[in-house]
C-alpha cells in the first residue's frame, strides 16, 4: 500500500507545463529520467538486464532513459524498480538520488 501511495508522486512528475508552443518536460521528469539511466548505469546494468527487472520492454526502457515514456511505462518501470532494487519512488525523483 505504500507504493501505491508513493506512486501517486510519480504520476504528478508527468504534469507538463506549456512554454511558448512548446510542450516541455517538467523539471522532475528531467530527474526522474536520469536517474533511471544512472541507477542502470551504477549497478552495472545492461539495458536489457534493467528491462527484465522492471518486466519492460528494452524499447520501453530506452524511452523512459530518453524521457519519451507513458505514464503507465513509468508506473511499470517504478514498480519494478521498488520491487528489485528497493528504491522507492521518492527517490526516483530526486535530485541527488545517485548519490551516496
Amino acid at each position: 500500500r505504500y507504493l501505491y501511495k508513493k506512486i501517486s508522486v510519480v504520476l504528478s512528475l508527468f504534469a507538463y507545463r506549456r512554454k511558448e508552443s512548446s510542450m516541455k518536460p517538467s523539471h522532475t521528469v528531467t530527474n526522474f529520467c536520469k536517474n533511471i539511466k544512472g541507477l542502470r548505469e551504477k549497478c552495472g546494468l545492461s539495458v536489457e538486464d534493467m528491462a527484465k527487472l522492471c518486466n519492460v520492454s528494452v524499447s520501453t526502457l530506452h524511452k523512459a532513459e530518453s524521457g519519451e515514456l507513458s505514464p503507465r511505462s513509468a508506473l511499470v518501470i517504478v514498480a519494478g524498480l521498488h520491487d528489485a532494487l528497493g528504491v522507492s519512488p521518492g527517490q526516483l525523483i530526486s535530485e541527488d538520488c545517485l548519490e551516496d
